[in-house]
C-alpha cells in the first residue's frame, strides 16, 4: 500500500513539473490600427511594438505563434465590434477563434477614431462616449477568454492642440481597462512634447525608436505580471500555455487554522475551512501508519452484528 501511495506522490510530481515546463509557450496576438500594424512613417507596414514583442518572445523561447491578421492601417473600433459580431474572416482565419487561442493580446484602437472627429469636434465628448461604449463590446468578448493577459494602448496627442480632448479620452479608456482587470499603456506620457520618436517628417506615426519603446513597458508588464512566476499547485495557482490564472476573489470560505480531536485519544492541528473536527481516524491509529489492524467500532454495529451470528470475540 505504501508503495502504491509513493507511486501516485512521484507521478503527480512529474506531471506538474512537465505541464510547468514543457507546454509553457505562448501564442502572441496583436489587434488594431496603423500602432498594432507596425506602420511607418511612409505609410509602410514596417516593424512596430508588435515584432519587439514577439522578438523578445522568441529570444526566451516562450513563443508558440505570432498572429497580426487583424491589424490595418484604418481600422477603427466599430470595425473590430463588426467583424466579432459577424465572425467576419480573414486570411482564413476568424478573430473570435484567434482570441480564444490566444495567451497575450494587445490592442490599439481609437486613434484613427479620434483624429477622424477633431476636424468637426462639435459633441466631441458625447462622441468618445459612444467610441468607448463599443470599445467596451471588444474587452467584454475577450474577458470571457483572458484576464490580466490583454494590454490596451491608450491615445497620444503630438499637435499640441485638443489636450483635455485626449485626456478625456484617455481617462475613460483607463476606466474600461480597469472594469476587466486588463493592462492600460499610457501612451501620451511617452510621445506628448516628445519628437525623438517620430520622424521629421511626420509626426503621427512612431518612428522605430518610438515602436521599441513601446514594446519595451509592454514587455516589462508583462515580467511584472506574471511572465517570469512560475505555477504553483500548493497555492492553487494554474497554468494554461504558460499563462497564469489564479482562483476568483471573494468567492472562497475562510481558511482557519484547525483543531482536530480523534476517537483514539489524538489531538493536531491542521487548516482547513471548520475550526474544530472530530474524527474516528487519523496518523496516530489507521493501520496503513501503525502496521497493526485495529477495528474502530463507534456505533456498535459490530458487536451487534457478532451477537446475532454467534461470533464470538477473538
Amino acid at each position: 500500500m505504501k508503495k502504491v501511495f509513493l507511486i501516485l506522490i512521484l507521478f503527480l510530481s512529474c506531471y506538474i513539473i512537465y505541464n510547468n515546463t514543457v507546454d509553457n509557450k505562448m501564442y502572441y496576438l496583436t489587434i488594431g490600427d496603423f500602432l498594432s500594424k507596425g506602420t511607418n512613417e511612409y505609410g509602410i507596414s514596417s516593424y512596430g511594438y508588435s515584432d519587439f514583442i514577439k522578438d523578445y518572445l522568441y529570444k526566451t523561447k516562450k513563443l508558440k505563434e505570432y498572429n497580426k491578421t487583424f491589424t490595418d492601417n484604418d481600422y477603427r473600433i466599430s470595425d473590430i465590434v463588426r467583424i466579432l459580431e459577424y465572425n467576419e474572416s480573414k486570411n482564413n482565419e476568424t478573430l473570435n477563434r484567434l482570441i480564444k487561442k490566444a495567451d497575450i493580446i494587445t490592442i490599439s484602437l481609437g486613434m484613427n477614431d479620434l483624429y477622424y472627429k477633431l476636424d468637426n469636434n462639435q459633441k466631441i465628448y458625447t462622441y468618445i462616449d459612444n467610441m468607448l461604449l463599443d470599445y467596451d463590446k471588444i474587452l467584454n468578448y475577450i474577458n470571457k477568454f483572458h484576464h490580466n493577459e490583454v494590454f490596451i494602448l491608450g491615445y497620444y496627442n503630438t499637435s499640441g492642440q485638443d489636450n483635455d480632448i485626449f485626456e478625456y479620452a484617455n481617462y475613460n479608456l483607463k476606466k474600461t481597462c480597469d472594469k476587466y482587470k486588463f493592462t492600460y499603456i499610457n501612451l501620451s506620457d511617452i510621445f506628448n512634447n516628445n519628437p525623438k520618436y517620430f520622424s521629421k517628417s511626420n509626426n503621427f506615426t512612431p518612428n522605430i525608436k518610438g515602436y521599441e519603446k513601446i514594446s519595451q513597458i509592454i514587455v516589462e508588464k508583462i515580467k511584472n505580471n506574471w511572465y517570469n512566476i512560475p505555477c504553483n499547485f500548493i497555492t492553487m495557482t494554474f497554468c494554461h500555455g504558460g499563462r497564469r490564472e489564479n482562483m476568483k476573489k471573494d468567492i472562497h470560505p475562510q481558511y482557519y487554522e484547525t483543531q482536530v480531536s480523534c476517537a483514539c485519544g489524538a489531538n493536531f492541528k491542521v487548516r482547513s475551512i471548520q475550526k474544530d473536527l472530530h474524527v474516528d481516524i487519523c496518523h496516530n491509529c489507521h493501520p496503513f501508519f501503525t502496521g497493526k489492524q485495529k477495528i474502530l467500532d463507534t456505533a456498535g454495529r459490530v458487536d451487534k452484528f457478532n451477537k446475532r451470528y454467534g461470533i464470538k470475540k477473538q
